[in-house]
């Protein structure tokens, strides 16, 4: 059952054991649910189960089974699990939103976690790729580009009335689809400390019809808020 008590199938889609030095053995596994209900929603968790460290205690589930809904279930050759540091495995998951990509933009994001004391932390999440294909790209950059004029002229307006509001709020919502066929990988450093190393994520594709400029950023793990800093270029929104 998700939050809201919905009825979701679930099944494991990865799963490591990791004999750590000096302690007894942890188990992490990933999981991806499809909802019953036939309404397209998923959901996707992450486990791990390591010997609780009070005495006499038994084992002790680490978990966070419902982070974010998506159109596209997350399968099995959609999870990398990985060493970040000498005392951090971590998952990272790529996440789709839409599916058609001639009528809406279709983004796939990679969410990155990990167990941090007795929670799961949500290390990063950062664009993996984005595609949207209207027929005819120099169109679309012309519709798009009268679409903003509008948007900033309705803007300069006073909206006095709630049908203005709710027209300038319906204008925001209808922004033309644009080209773009846009991919970023990511690199995580080597391990040598106790700590994440920095995360490179480079850019290559192309946008509004146009080849990108080839971008690369290193993304520094900030260990007070065990998460990485992710620049707004990469963020989803």
């Amino acid at each position: 059952m998700d939050e809201s008590n919905d009825p979701f199938v679930v099944r494991v889609i990865q799963q490591a054991k990791i004999e750590a030095v000096g302690a007894s053995d942890e188990l992490y596994f990933a999981v991806s649910g499809v909802s019953l209900k036939g309404d397209g929603r998923n959901f996707y968790g992450v486990f791990q189960i390591r010997a609780d460290s009070k005495p006499g205690g038994g084992l002790v589930e680490v978990s966070s089974p419902y982070r974010y809904e998506s159109d596209v279930a997350v399968t099995p050759e959609k999870v990398r699990f990985e060493a970040l540091s000498e005392r951090t495995w971590g998952w990272v998951l790529k996440v789709q939103n839409g599916t058609r990509p001639t009528a809406e933009q279709v983004m796939v994001s990679n969410v990155m976690l990990a167990p941090h004391g007795d929670e799961i932390a949500l290390l990063a999440r950062f664009k993996a790729s984005v595609d949207a294909e209207p027929a005819d790209c120099a169109q679309a950059n012309a519709e798009h580009e009268n679409w903003r004029k509008a948007v900033e002229a309705m803007g300069a307006q006073e909206h006095t009335s709630e049908q203005e509001l709710h027209e300038a709020e319906t204008m925001d919502d209808t922004e033309p689809l644009r080209c773009e066929r846009s991919r970023w990988a990511y690199r995580t450093a080597d391990v040598i400390g106790p700590l994440p190393g920095p995360l490179t994520v480079s850019v290559k594709g192309s946008q509004y019809g146009a080849t990108m400029e080839e971008k690369s950023w290193k993304l520094m793990f900030d260990s007070k808020a065990f998460a990485y800093n992710v620049p707004d270029e990469l963020a989803v929104e």
